[in-house]
């Protein structure tokens, strides 16, 4: 028995009969037909939020060669939106790469009433990061001027995901940016002036500002002055800093893992086991002792930049002469052999330590037969560093230990 259907407004189960029934031959749907209200069948899918409906009505075209209107505003009681940004506003995410990629397949441009609203809207309103990156994607591959756009959003946006301490949506917009060659732009003078003292910044986040600054996928500007917010909330969280030595940012000072260490579900740490060699890019302490955190990353592996405890490294140094001794509780030298420093105050002039290779070949040695600035080769080998007037290991020592 044939069924008659209600033309005042189609409803998603009519549409999806009238599909069901087209398949069987016993009807023939024309995509264009509008309701009373003015809506196609495929444009009340989209206010009602049906992809499934949606998706239906799309295979149906498909097979009958029909090609759907995509730029035709929707008729309701609220508002008038297009079929994407309708989808947009409902978060469907789902719905929206379904009109995205039927556009794309048929060489339709879609068409919005004002692009900045539609994307500060939705991200007002949805903390559905991956529904943002998606209409930020399309919109900036329809128009390079788009892309301005794109950029002042996305700045919104990471500001706004570092004061709701969101983690992953601030991981997933820095990561998005970067793919995409945007620049995000975090001023300190401007957060200080909106949400006062630091207070608000988890150290999860402070820890991975910092960290994506050092690695250039953001730019920070300081406030000026000697005290920097983002650097006083990390020390805050993570020991204090004696003296940070900035000289190590380019000559890097190489340690080595004396216990494994696992990163407690924080993206910035990284995992160390036992005996790898990690190269030290900067040094976080608390004054008066040996706690605190590096920043480094293991050797041969740029790439991943991370926080380290310093409780489970210790200091790496090169011999730059031979010293032999058979004294029972000196360590005999051979020039380049390469040693960790277990104690850099043993004696007046003396540190304590062990040779890398062999824990058991241990004692006391000279200080002056030692240097901190240790370069790795190609081959992995290790080799003295260029003599320089930086300030000497023991000076380093001293402060860093």
């Amino acid at each position: 028995m044939k069924i008659e259907y209600n033309k005042d407004e189609f409803t998603l189960e009519q549409i999806e009969n009238e599909i069901n029934e087209s398949m069987d031959g016993g009807l023939n749907l024309k995509m264009k037909e509008k309701d009373e209200k003015g809506n196609t069948r495929f444009m009340t899918a989209v206010l009602y939020d049906s992809s499934k409906v949606a998706n239906l009505i799309i295979e149906y075209a498909n097979r009958n060669k029909i090609v759907l209107n995509l730029n035709e505003k929707i008729k309701s009681s609220s508002n008038s939106y297009y079929p994407i940004e309708q989808a947009v506003h409902n978060g469907n995410v789902e719905l929206v790469n379904l009109i995205i990629n039927y556009a794309n397949t048929n060489n339709i441009v879609l068409e919005f009433n004002d692009i900045v609203s539609l994307v500060e809207s939705i991200f007002k309103g949805s903390n559905n990061i991956n529904l943002i990156i998606t209409v930020l994607d399309y919109i900036s591959d329809i128009n390079n001027r788009n892309k301005l756009i794109v950029n002042k959003v996305l700045n919104g946006i990471f500001l706004t995901t570092i004061k709701n301490d969101n983690l992953n949506s601030l991981k997933l917009i820095v990561d998005y940016a970067n793919i995409k060659n945007n620049v995000l732009n975090l001023n300190e003078s401007y957060l200080l002036n909106i949400y006062g003292e630091y207070d608000f910044l988890s150290r999860r986040i402070v820890k991975f500002l910092y960290i994506k600054n050092m690695l250039k996928q953001i730019k920070i500007t300081f406030q000026i002055g000697n005290q920097k917010l983002l650097k006083k909330g990390l020390l805050d969280r993570c020991g204090k800093i004696a003296e940070r030595c900035s000289y190590l940012n380019d000559y890097p000072q190489l340690v080595i893992a004396t216990k494994n260490f696992q990163a407690e579900n924080d993206l910035e740490e990284i995992d160390i086991i036992q005996g790898d060699i990690i190269v030290v890019m900067d040094w976080y302490t608390e004054e008066g002792n040996k706690e605190g955190w590096i920043t480094g990353y293991k050797k041969g592996n740029i790439k991943k930049i991370g926080l380290i405890p310093k409780v489970f490294v210790k200091p790496l140094v090169i011999a730059t002469r031979n010293y032999l001794t058979e004294e029972p509780d000196e360590l005999s030298l051979f020039k380049n052999d390469i040693l960790v420093v277990t104690n850099w105050e043993h004696n007046d002039g003396w540190v304590y330590g062990y040779k890398k290779d062999n824990r058991d070949q241990k004692g006391k040695f000279p200080k002056v037969f030692v240097d901190w600035n240790i370069h790795v080769s190609n081959s992995d080998n290790f080799e003295a560093g260029e003599a320089s007037e930086l300030p000497s290991y023991d000076e380093v020592m001293k402060r860093e230990l």
